[in-house]
């Protein structure tokens, strides 16, 4: 007499979750290097646009004072005034960004009220690790990544 077989061997069950093992084993790793690299991007990203606003508001005298951007660990924050410590921060726009991202290089620039220029050339770096990004800025305003 045959018997119908219901369910799954031992050695079927095992197959499939050493294939499921490997399949996260090769996957976990290569998203989590994708993660990384877009928030690195993303944050480039951010602070370009930022610099950018910051000139934009200098050069049009907007507010009738000096524009500046400072990028510290997890915030950038788009200030009005002569510098980051004496700014009117009632003013401030801040923009949150990922903590794995690090910060080195200047971390301030400031835009002259009229004409958009800085008073040197300034150079970001952000780094995840493994990859990073420079930003520069020129004395005449010019932002570059």
């Amino acid at each position: 007499m045959w018997r119908s077989r219901l369910g799954f061997t031992l050695i079927e069950v095992l197959l499939v979750v050493a294939i499921i093992t490997l399949s996260a084993a090769i996957t976990i790793p290569v998203g989590a290097a994708y993660l990384s690299r877009s928030d690195l991007s993303n944050t480039t990203s951010s602070v370009v646009q930022s610099l950018r606003q910051a000139q934009r508001y200098a050069f049009y005298s907007n507010q009738d004072d000096n524009w500046g951007v400072r990028v510290e660990s997890g915030t950038i924050t788009i200030y009005k005034g002569a510098d980051y410590a004496t700014r009117d921060s009632s003013f401030d726009t801040t923009i949150p960004f990922r903590s794995s991202v690090v910060v080195s290089g200047d971390q301030e620039v400031l835009f002259t009220r009229g004409s958009g220029r800085t008073a040197s050339p300034i150079t970001i770096n952000l780094s995840d690790g493994s990859s990073s990004s420079e930003i520069n800025v020129s004395r005449i305003g010019v932002v570059s990544q």
